[in-house]
């Protein structure tokens, strides 16, 4: 029997006397899988509910087939929530839903189930609460003082409310903090608001609140690290019998043998969940001593790397040392190795063919680390970096001037001319972005993004931007091809249709001299753009009013979106988070605010009536579901919401280039400095 089986049933006996006790109802004669309790005891991380619910366990019991103690913390719309929350902090890896990978502890203060109604009624008798804590608090002390936890975090403000009355009496116990019950954020409204059950953002801030609380007591903490690491050195020292690839594969953990490389060619074999705690431990690397690379890798990425460096780091280790001194030494050296692999990532631009305009000679345009600039001219620029051979310099050349070229030989420089010539396509411009050092995925997914918001403020000089996003494109982003489908009409021959996905080539109705134009009329807006992109991709450290540009690049990415929407109701939205995120979240009030700051408009009430009716009706009720009017907001509609998000983003553009006051979005709002 291990330590676990051990602690469990110790506890189980000792809510089993206090039954006999006080002859209570014994649940477990019904209910044996209602323990009371789910996930590594061990965490410094617990939370703390108030006491089970009657009705939820009858119902969880009466739909399942398998009655094992995973049923607890698993029923409802609020417990999948929390167990998301768990997931995405860090807390818990694997399924949600599944009973593993638990890096948190989950219990109640008062461990007996009720009927809530029932419950709530009794609780109006302030003594049968205080009763209730003096019987539960001695199994409580019981758990703490086997878990030794860093944190108790109340699960809504009734479990805090009893956390502290215990601790009054005489429960020695850790520091504690409160956030929402997670069943108050999906089934009850919020008070003092217009957010019901299940709101999005209501969804987003619990979320958030789990998150911080990881950060702040879990996994910022190098000890916590260096206990993950001796957990998986114990269990690379103790695999169980037999190949286990074979075993994982019969029980369908993995369809292929996990390795771990511990270098010179060298791999050894893994389990999956010596998999999941590698994965585990790269998180609290990164939060303990790379928070702020954070952006620089995606999770997949960073998570390789870790695996890597500990799998290097394992190997040649001193047979003398105590295992706290071997954790110690490879936690060490997995953040020495990470350290000098991200000090030797070269800067480097990703590259994008464009399609832009019609006029081939144009100057480059620069927006922050975004570049424009004729395809020729790029070509000739990456010739003299020396990243390109005259050869492929010169075939390439002829390639865009229509020529035919003969087949090379294979050799790496071949592969280049070929990929340079499929990523350009047929586009007369090339888009490059410069970046940090960051990982290859990260660094793909910030370039686009960027280059998409570059594209997005270009559009901003046009009286309906979306129209112009149909022609200012990235052939990576969607090619052209014929789209055909068929009407058929009862009594009628089959008929058909045509239509192409877009049409390439760029802006092609404008002049040489209208471009020059275009460019001296958006430079400011250009120049904040480019700090807006600047901070996106070497973060918050890089500008002066970081704040301000994450507000900016929160509205160009949706409006960017709201552009590129094929559905009226769905870009109405994206426009309208466009204008709410420059209000900094405030919702309509704050759009209307953000209107009368920043915009000049003839018969100001009544745009403000239309961008309510807009707001209330044709965004939020899509949202959230209740919307019966989605054909009443048509094209109409939505070209009203695409006029008025430009305007507002224009007009924050261009006055955060003159602003060079206090870091706050909301000055976006306050501040009324009119401009036409």
């Amino acid at each position: 029997m291990n330590k676990k089986t051990e602690n469990l049933l110790e506890l189980v006996n000792s809510i089993k006397e206090i039954i006999r006790r006080d002859h209570l109802d014994n649940w477990f004669d019904v209910y044996p899988w209602l323990t009371g309790q789910l996930g590594n005891i061990n965490s410094p991380v617990w939370f703390i509910g108030e006491n089970p619910s009657l009705s939820g366990v009858k119902r969880v019991d009466r739909r399942s087939v398998d009655k094992t103690e995973n049923l607890q913390w698993n029923s409802h719309n609020g417990d999948r929530l929390f167990r998301e929350a768990l997931s995405e902090s860090g807390l818990k890896h694997g399924l949600p839903r599944s009973n593993e990978g638990w890096d948190c502890y989950i219990t109640n203060a008062i461990k007996e189930p009720e009927i809530v109604s029932q419950r709530n009624k009794k609780k109006r008798d302030r003594n049968y609460l205080e009763n209730q804590a003096k019987r539960w608090m001695p199994v409580l002390q019981e758990q703490i003082d086997i878990g030794r936890p860093k944190v108790l975090v109340a699960l809504g403000g009734q479990a805090e409310k009893i956390l502290k009355y215990m601790i009054k009496i005489g429960l020695k116990a850790p520091k504690i903090e409160k956030i929402h019950h997670y069943s108050y954020i999906m089934k009850r409204p919020e008070a003092g608001t217009r957010r019901g059950p299940g709101h999005p953002d209501r969804i987003l801030e619990f979320k958030n609140s789990v998150k911080e609380i990881a950060s702040n007591n879990y996994v910022n903490n190098s000890k916590y690290c260096i206990r993950q690491v001796k957990d998986i050195v114990r269990e690379i020292d103790n695999p169980p019998e037999g190949p286990l690839w074979i075993r994982d594969t019969a029980e369908n953990h993995y369809p292929f043998p996990i390795s771990l490389d511990v270098g010179n060619g060298k791999v050894i074999d893994i389990t999956p969940e010596i998999d999941r705690m590698l994965y585990s431990l790269s998180k609290s690397v990164m939060d303990t001593c790379f928070d702020a690379n954070k952006s620089d890798f995606t999770d997949s990425e960073w998570g390789r790397m870790v695996k890597q460096a500990f799998g290097m780091a394992l190997v040649n280790q001193d047979n003398e040392l105590s295992m706290e001194e071997v954790a110690e030494v490879i936690l060490k050296s997995v953040t020495g190795k990470l350290r000098d692999w991200i000090d030797n990532i070269p800067e480097r631009e990703y590259v994008f063919g464009c399609y832009l305009c019609n006029v081939h000679d144009l100057e480059p345009l620069s927006m922050g680390p975004v570049r424009f600039e004729p395809r020729l001219a790029w070509l000739e620029r990456t010739y003299g970096n020396s990243s390109l051979s005259k050869v492929s310099l010169l075939r390439i050349q002829r390639s865009w001037r229509g020529e035919r070229l003969r087949e090379r030989k294979g050799s790496r420089d071949a592969m280049c001319e070929t990929k340079i010539l499929d990523a350009i396509g047929k586009s007369d411009f090339v888009c490059s972005v410069a970046v940090s050092k960051m990982g290859s995925e990260a660094g793909s997914q910030k370039a686009l993004t960027a280059a998409r918001l570059a594209t997005a403020v270009i559009s901003l000089a046009w009286e309906r931007p979306s129209s112009a996003l149909d022609v200012i494109t990235l052939p990576f982003d969607r090619q052209s091809y014929l789209q055909d489908y068929l009407v058929a009409i009862p009594g009628r021959p089959c008929g058909w249709q045509s239509s192409r996905s877009y049409i390439s080539g760029g802006v092609t109705w404008l002049k040489k001299d209208d471009w020059a134009k275009l460019r001296t009329d958006f430079d400011e807006i250009f120049h904040c753009a480019g700090e807006v992109i600047k901070c996106f991709i070497y973060g918050k450290n890089s500008v002066s009013q970081p704040k301000i540009l994450n507000a900016l690049f929160r509205a160009i990415l949706w409006f960017h979106e709201g552009c590129r929407e094929q559905v009226d109701s769905i870009a109405i939205v994206k426009f309208c988070s466009s204008m709410e995120a420059l209000a900094d979240g405030n919702r309509v009030e704050g759009i209307q605010d953000l209107i009368k700051a920043r915009l000049a408009l003839k018969d100001e009430d009544k745009h403000l009536k239309r961008i309510k009716k807009i707001y209330t009706k044709g965004r939020s009720q899509t949202i959230h579901g209740k919307s019966d009017q989605l054909g009443q907001y048509g094209s109409n509609t939505r070209n009203y919401a695409e006029s008025l998000a430009r305007l507002c983003l224009r007009a924050c553009l261009q006055w955060t280039v003159e602003y060079d006051g206090r870091d706050d979005p909301k000055c976006f709002s306050k501040l009324r400095m009119r401009l036409v």
